[in-house]
């Protein structure tokens, strides 16, 4: 199952205080991607579709997940590539129930260049 599917049958993205907070996020970001700055008003009006990111993620902090502060505008690309990194770097289990080991795996995420300096 992809992510986008397992997030739409995920009943918090259809929720009210969801809706609700995801649109103050958007205004205090005026509709900005904050890694690039680019304007984010979606593909209708030609231009890249708004995500909010969860900085610190629901699976890691659920208890984040309507904090505004955890929140931030960013454009689909980036939201793209965010999410890759997510997957990435989290480990594979093997049959034994312990993280594979890969030689040349990516680095835990605390190096999430997407990280901001002061997360933690």
């Amino acid at each position: 199952m992809s992510r986008r599917s397992q997030k739409r049958g995920d009943p918090f993205y259809t929720s009210k205080p969801w809706r609700e907070i995801r649109a103050q996020r958007l205004k205090i970001d005026n509709y900005r991607c904050q890694m690039c700055g680019c304007l984010c008003l979606g593909k209708k009006r030609g231009m890249p579709s708004p995500h909010v990111d969860h900085i610190k993620t629901r699976r890691e902090h659920p208890e984040l997940s309507l904090d505004i502060n955890n929140l931030r505008t960013l454009c689909e690309s980036h939201h793209n590539q965010r999410t890759r990194l997510d997957q990435l770097s989290k480990p594979q289990i093997g049959v034994d129930g312990y993280p594979i080991e890969e030689p040349g795996s990516l680095p835990p995420r605390h190096t999430d260049p997407f990280k901001l300096p002061n997360e933690d």
